[in-house]
């Protein structure tokens, strides 16, 4: 049980740190964003592994609980809201 909750720790530990790099960029202006591609190429970089992190966090979730498998990635997070663990709005 030690080594499933290590996993989710971890990945939860890296979805705060892709959060916290993107609100760092927060303040940045659209034209200087669009205007620079290492920019741009570094939030599409860290939105993708923040998403990852969350589809990763939510397949250990659903395999420990025992919930019905999901058919896709976007399964995972209709499965998650089946189960009341996430609200989709």
């Amino acid at each position: 049980m030690g080594g499933q909750n290590d996993v989710l720790i971890e990945r939860l530990r890296l979805l705060n740190e892709y959060v916290s790099d993107l609100r760092d960029l927060q303040g940045l202006e659209f034209d200087a964003y669009a205007e620079n591609k290492l920019v741009r190429r570094a939030v599409e970089r860290t939105l993708h592994l923040a998403i990852e992190a969350c589809l990763d966090v939510g397949q250990h979730l659903i395999a420990q609980e025992g919930f019905r498998v999901p058919e896709d990635n976007k399964g995972v997070f209709i499965v998650l809201a089946e189960e009341e663990i996430l609200t989709l709005r």
